[in-house]
């Protein structure tokens, strides 16, 4: 089995894995508070978090040595970042595909109408989260426009999340999934923008 396939399919995993907690989290109130807790955190400074994701995590994840492997990582952000999400969100549902660039795009399209300093901060927000160096500063910016997210009710696929954190940590992919959250980004501003533009040629 070659290296891209063996990462495409412990991504896969991850995805199943991620999806299947969160069936499990969405009324499970007092897990999700102890998983908000760790957003922010390392797994090992916020152990009860990091035990919430071990359990029931595929043996194909789990790493057998001594350090956190680039899926477990992955997993605990996405779930942290989802229990963020959840703390008095009325929207319950995730949206299935869609991208981390994807909501953020939603987000700063729909505010760039006589809102241009909000999609402003949305777009400056933006470009530290995909200019963060590691993955603790990554989740520190994850933070701060998951819950722009969550105020304005746009979620986002977090199984989808945790295979895009995955890649993000591997030094030859990292560049990749940048780009193509910056992709979808534009791609959503655009199409918002196309379709405003046909709206009012048509009234």
């Amino acid at each position: 089995m070659s290296e891209i396939t063996e990462a495409s399919n412990t991504a896969d995993t991850i995805y199943r894995d991620v999806m299947r907690k969160i069936d499990k989290l969405s009324d499970d109130k007092a897990s999700l508070s102890i998983l908000r807790h760790g957003a922010g955190r390392t797994p090992l400074e916020y152990p009860s978090a990091w035990g919430i994701v071990l359990l029931d995590m595929s043996d194909e994840i789990m790493s057998d040595g001594d350090r956190i492997n680039y899926a477990e990582y992955a997993e605990y952000t996405a779930l942290t970042m989802y229990a963020v999400y959840m703390q008095g969100s009325k929207n319950v549902e995730q949206h299935r595909n869609q991208s981390l660039g994807t909501a953020c795009g939603l987000l700063s399209a729909s505010k760039s109408t006589g809102e241009s300093e909000l999609s402003g901060n949305v777009k400056k927000r933006f470009d530290r989260l995909v200019l963060a160096d590691d993955m603790d500063s990554l989740s520190h910016y994850l933070i701060s426009m998951i819950g722009l997210l969550k105020q304005n009710e746009i979620s986002l696929d977090y199984g989808k999340l945790a295979k895009d954190l995955f890649f993000w940590q591997m030094p030859k992919e990292k560049e990749n999934i940048v780009m193509k959250w910056e992709r979808d980004f534009y791609k959503t501003i655009n199409q918002f923008s196309n379709k405003k533009e046909t709206e009012n040629n048509e009234e």
